[in-house]
């Protein structure tokens, strides 16, 4: 399988948009680096300023594609410690409450209780 089919495969479907685009920059590379038999061949020892161009564009792409997906990375980070901490504080009222009941057992609709937050935790 090719890197960017497998990379594809692999992805998560709603995340996919947020991946670097593999296949635009295999383009790029493709349209810039190809020599057609019309086109001119640089001279050694020459500043090959076609070169110069697709370097720099290909640069700025992929660093945009980098931002992209960082920015993407840091929002899921964020998105995961919020909810981290949400289950924690709730986990942590529920058993303020539970232990509050003077040692007795804890009912079954408090032990569900329990077992839903440990779910979310464990996602």
């Amino acid at each position: 399988m090719k890197y960017g089919q497998n990379l594809q495969a692999r992805s998560v479907p709603q995340w996919a948009p947020y991946n670097v685009d593999y296949d635009a920059l295999k383009h790029l590379i493709k349209t810039n680096t190809t020599r057609d038999a019309g086109q001119a061949v640089a001279i050694p020892g020459q500043v090959d300023t076609a070169l110069q161009r697709f370097e720099a564009q290909f640069f700025n792409e992929l660093s945009n594609q980098h931002d992209r997906v960082g920015l993407f990375v840091r929002s899921k980070a964020d998105e995961i410690d919020r909810r981290l901490q949400s289950s924690k504080k709730s986990l942590l009222r529920l058993l303020e409450r539970c232990t509050s009941r003077n040692g007795k057992p804890l009912s079954q609709k408090r032990r569900e209780k329990f077992a839903r937050y440990d779910d979310r935790i464990e996602k």
